[in-house]
């Protein structure tokens, strides 16, 4: 509600208040007055008189209270409204009514002794008492120097460290130092006295930096310093409850200055020691743990210990984190379904309050399906419950990003799980030496020699808790992996010929684990001797060192029916050991030695040299392949090999037409040109990746550790090597790397550069601002597209060693995209696909290449409220709309599906003769506005528009429309492209084939105007009828409410779930496929893209066409 209504509500409370004031001063007069000497002669109908006026006087005030209870709520909520744009903290606590720390004013001071308290308000009597009471705080303590002795021995001088050690301390400090010191300090901490802030210090210039340094190498050669320095300031912290102006329920912090750093050390008396296996009782004096002089708690919970909001226990297990979820998203969305929301608000909430606590706990766990519905359930009946949306509304409209774009946890998890498994696993740190240690104890729990990245089936047996294993299962659901190679791989754990896993019964295998594990076999070549014989299982448990007692597992009577040709135990041709199947594993391939062609280039050249030049062929041969281009950077590299290249300079450039790529190149020693070349490469890449490729094939030519200046016109390749690479050390950043699109062609850049020991800057350049090298590398990309010689086409090839170990595939297909950003965009499509299978599309999915909408405009018509301001008014629009869309309007027959006891006819109540559809709505012979109205209203707001721009057509642009609007549609069923307008949806028809922007921005308020007036002048009255009729035949809200719980027959609607998901899953991997094959813009990629194949579900869902509704024509 607005502000101008709440005024008119002022006015009525205030003409109830003058009533109830006059009643008052009329009783007050003496005829009026009540008198108790007469009772008896008030008869029954008196008396019954003036209790009906006590009555209507004590509901009057009811109705008044109620009233301004409600007028000032709805203040209240108009001003959080409002608070989400201005200050969304603010909006957020008030939700939450999460209370603000309470602000420690020292005005008062309150000063309790045993039998008085005494309140201070002086200032100078507050500053002293606050000054005693700090420095008492921090007092010097007072030693009992008879435990002397017990503690002398941890003072005495330690023998082991260097006299040397602090030599270089009092040495000058360099400017990188600083800056390496300053790049681990926090931007967010307090500053201290001078107000200082690291952050301030970080984006200060070079010249900045260097007067500090200045400052602090001035200290150290004086040995002194300002003594502001040695000051710190003492803010108190309150505790959780209201201090009350009594100073010992506050904590004192202190802020330093930037200059005075300390460690930071852990506190002994909160360790925890996690207990494996047995509880272990801590009182026991034999189970006390010491560690620094404390005895550490023992935690035998299965909980474990918590740590930054994460659990650590023995066993692992994704317990408490679920239930921390769980917890905060019951508790959340129960807090957004009482309070007075509106949906965009409770989506925000979701979006940038629950979301992050989910994100933070799935690092630790991976959700299964069950109880990612529970929590995705709970939002989404808030929001539709706050839009007004039926129960059954489709689920994808509220996650699309189009529409409402509410996060969804099953797409979190997906995105979460695939940057943090690449990035944990890719790290060349020590993170990633823990995930080797910790893949090699998961292939030895599952026992399994394969990589698990690759070999996605043989790990979905497992039923043990590992995040990595659950989180590769996730992805495995859509066919993305990890990896992507062959049993001959360095993931895969050598020593055999043929795994068991090969051999035996997934399901039996499953069981076998344990057994395989202790006897140790894991290729069937184990199990065979030197003869050709299968070993004995009392054999094979003697080679283990264990006992052959028990019965003999099945996996291993499953190898021997399998792999035994005769009773003497001698196994089948194909399983017999063949040495060279053994020189297979750990096989060092040599490569050619490239000078023995060229040995006439090469006389006299050091043995180094030649090493060299074979070194960088085999690069330059890895990397570019197929054709004979890699032929052209091999010469270039042998002309400049001897040439001086002490200021070089590196311009390059990248070009590209349709599916054809050329690159091109320039090389400058100071003003002297060394080289130039071009190539064509084939495959699809996008302009600034070709731009990196022609600064890889420039690099490959230049001689090992140059100092190269790179000067390129892509601003995009200039800001991401900025924010990719700290340009003091060179020092390049992985976390960061995976945030942006192609990181396999980054790693292999960053390859490049480290192995030839190059010194790289990357400087921009206007493009055609008249620069020579900036021309010539432009030129030269543009001729390699015509290019038709073999000797200047290629292939690039990004080898694995070259690139990142590991990689997001799907279905063997390397992603290219940001890992993260690639899955949102699959999720996205996903959601389209959702919506494609419901049964309002059903037209639409086997006609959408013909439909032509222009999607991104009609969206911006549809949901125009929900980008707006939060208001009451625009949250029931956007309910309005979002029904109106999906053809959910309650309309006759859509009532008499939901209540068939209480509408018990779907026929139009206006008409009575035809079934009240959402398409017979707009067209029904009763309406008062008939559609034909209404778009020559919004034609003359048309004509309007463009007279006031002087925009003039030479033809009947009317008599178009009209005959475009009257044409059937492909995207609804037996709807008509009117009807498209109605949803807001634009026909790209409508533009009649002009791109002025003009007419198109024109066209889009046509569209705009026929949606809205449908609504306000259809729609509206037709309500108003239904109403006036249900009140006719004694249909109440009650009754509506009552026989809900009847049967009804709305579940019905619509094809067999199964079968949707079938379609979904087929569709959103044909949209996938085609864009890697093809690299189309994804966004447009699933309304350009024929998918009326994948539905063949047509006889589960029968549809009966409305012959009124197929034979109406506006031009009637």
């Amino acid at each position: 509600m607005q502000l101008d209504e709440i005024s008119q509500i002022d006015k009525v409370l205030y003409d109830n208040n003058r009533k109830i004031i006059n009643h008052n001063n009329l009783t007050m007069q003496e005829e009026y007055k009540f008198n108790t000497y007469k009772l008896e002669e008030i008869n029954q109908e008196n008396w019954e008189s003036l209790n009906n006026k006590v009555k209507n006087i004590k509901k009057d005030l009811e109705n008044i209270g109620e009233r301004i209870k409600h007028k000032q709520i709805r203040e209240k909520i108009i001003k959080r409204q409002q608070l989400a744009i201005s200050n969304p903290g603010s909006f957020i606590r008030k939700i939450f009514e999460n209370k603000k720390r309470h602000v420690i004013d020292f005005s008062r001071l309150v000063c309790k002794h045993e039998e008085e308290i005494d309140i201070i308000v002086d200032k100078e009597e507050i500053k002293n008492k606050v000054y005693v009471h700090y420095k008492e705080w921090t007092k010097k303590r007072s030693i009992d120097m008879n435990e002397w002795d017990y503690w002398k021995h941890e003072y005495e001088p330690r023998t082991d460290i260097d006299e040397c050690i602090y030599e270089s301390l009092m040495e000058q400090i360099e400017l990188s130092e600083f800056e390496e010191i300053l790049a681990s300090t926090n931007n967010w901490r307090a500053p201290g006295i001078s107000g200082i802030t690291y952050d301030f210090m970080k984006h200060s210039g070079n010249v900045m930096k260097g007067k500090l340094v200045d400052l602090m190498n001035s200290c150290l050669k004086t040995r002194k310093f300002p003594k502001d320095w040695l000051k710190g300031q003492i803010f108190p912290i309150p505790k959780k409850e209201d201090w009350g102006g009594d100073i010992s329920i506050t904590r004192p912090i202190t802020l330093l200055d930037f200059f005075r750093l300390s460690d930071i050390k852990a506190n002994p008396k909160k360790y925890e020691l996690l207990v494996i296996g047995n509880k272990i009782e801590d009182e026991e004096e034999e189970n006390q743990v010491l560690l620094d002089g404390c005895s550490v708690k023992i935690n035998n919970s299965e909980e474990g210990a918590r740590f930054l909001g994460v659990w650590f226990s023995a066993q692992a297990n994704f317990k408490s984190h679920n239930r921390i979820i769980e917890d905060c998203v019951k508790r959340l969305t129960n807090v957004m379904r009482w309070k007075k929301l509106t949906a965009k608000e409770c989506i925000y909430l979701w979006n940038t309050v629950i979301i992050p606590v989910v994100e933070y706990q799935l690092q630790c766990t991976v959700l299964n399906k069950v109880l990612i519905e529970k929590l995705d359930s709970k939002i989404r009946s808030v929001i539709k419950q706050k839009c007004g949306l039926a129960a059954h509304t489709s689920n994808s409209v509220i996650h699309d990003k189009d529409f409402l774009g509410c996060k969804s946890v099953e797409a979190l998890q997906k995105e979460s799980l695939v940057k943090s498994i690449l990035y944990c696993i890719n790290h060349e740190g020590l993170l990633g030496k823990i995930m080797k240690i910790k893949i090699a104890s998961i292939k030895e729990i599952i026992w399994f020699n394969g990589c698990i990245f690759n070999d996605i089936k043989h790990i979905f047996n497992n039923r043990k808790q590992i995040w990595l294993l659950e989180g590769l299962k996730v992805l495995a659901e859509d066919n993305f992996k990890l990896c992507n190679h062959n049993r001959l791989h360095g993931h895969v754990v050598s020593g055999g010929h043929m795994s068991i896993d090969e051999m035996i019964d997934k399901n039996i295998l499953s069981c076998s684990v344990k057994s395989l594990s202790s006897v140790n076999i894991m290729y069937i070549t184990q199990l065979i001797d030197e003869n050709n014989r299968l070993k004995t299982w009392r054999q094979v448990t003697a080679e283990a060192g264990r006992s052959s007692k028990g019965k003999i597992p099945r996996w291993f009577k499953e190898l021997e029916d399998k792999l035994m040709k005769n009773d003497q135990r001698e196994v089948f041709a194909c399983y017999e050991l063949i040495s060279e199947v053994y020189d297979l594993y750990n096989n060092n391939v040599i490569l050619r030695d490239s000078w023995e062609k060229f040995n006439e280039i090469y006389i006299g050249r050091e043995y180094d040299d030649l090493i060299e030049f074979d070194n960088r062929f085999k690069l330059i041969e890895k990397c570019f392949v197929g054709g004979q281009g890699f032929r052209l950077l091999e010469k270039e590299y042998l002309d400049l090999v001897d040439v001086n290249q002490s200021d070089l300079k590196i311009y390059t450039d990248g070009s590209k037409k349709e599916y054809v790529n050329g690159i091109g190149w320039v090389i400058f020693n100071g003003d002297k040109i060394l080289s130039k070349g071009r190539l064509k490469i084939k495959g699809n890449y996008e302009v600034w990746e070709l731009e990196l490729v022609a600064i890889v094939a420039a690099l490959m030519i230049v001689n090992k550790g140059s100092s190269v200046k790179i000067i390129t016109d892509s601003k995009i390749v200039k800001d991401l090597w900025d924010k990719l690479v700290e340009v003091k050390n060179g020092i390049w950043s992985t976390r960061r790397i995976w945030n942006v699109k192609f990181s396999g062609i980054w790693k292999w850049v960053r390859y490049v550069v480290k192995y030839l020991d190059l010194n790289i800057s990357v400087y921009k350049i206007k493009g055609h601002s008249g620069d020579l090298g900036n021309e010539m590398a432009d030129s030269l990309s543009k001729l390699a597209l015509r290019e038709t010689e073999g000797s200047l086409i290629t292939y690039l090839n990004i080898p694995e060693d070259m690139s990142w170990e590991y990689n997001l595939y799907w279905r063997r297909e390397l992603i290219k995209e940001a890992p993260r950003d690639f899955m949102k965009e699959f999720n996205q499509r996903y959601y389209k696909a959702a919506w494609l299978s419901l049964d309002v599309s059903r037209t639409l999915r086997v006609n959408i290449l013909d439909a032509q909408i222009d999607w991104k405009n009609s969206y911006m018509i549809i949901m125009e409220e929900y980008k707006g301001d939060i208001t009451d008014s625009n949250n029931k629009t956007v309910a309005y709309k979002l029904k109106n869309f999906l053809e959910i309007l309650p309309t006759m027959t859509l009532l008499n599906k939901r209540n068939p006891e209480v509408y018990r006819s779907g026929k139009c109540v206006r008409c009575q003769f035809m079934m009240e559809s959402w398409t017979h709505l707009w067209i029904c012979k009763e309406n008062e506005t008939s559609i034909i109205q209404i778009i020559n209203q919004a034609f003359e707001i048309l004509k309007e528009k463009l007279d006031n721009q002087n925009f003039r057509l030479d033809f009947n642009y009317y008599a178009r429309l009209l005959q475009i609007l009257n044409d059937r549609s492909y995207s609804i069923f037996n709807g008509r492209i009117f009807h498209e307008a109605i949803k807001g949806m634009i026909n790209s028809r409508l533009y009649l084939n002009i791109s002025d922007p003009i007419f198109t921005t024109a066209i889009k308020g046509f569209v705009r105007d026929i949606h809205i007036l449908a609504r306000d002048v259809i729609w509206v009255e037709r309500c108003k009828e239904v109403n006036k009729w249900e009140r006719s035949v004694g249909i109440s809200r009650i009754v509506k409410k009552n026989c809900k719980l009847e049967t009804s027959s709305l579940p019905s609607i619509g094809s067999n779930s199964k079968h949707r998901n079938q379609f979904i899953y087929d569709v959103s991997q044909r949209w996938l496929g085609s864009y890697l094959a093809n690299m189309e813009h994804r966004k447009n990629l699933w309304f350009s893209l024929d998918i009326s194949d994948l539905w063949s579900y047509h006889n589960l869902v029968k549809f009966r066409s409305s012959k009124y509704a197929l034979n109406y024509s506006i031009l009637d």
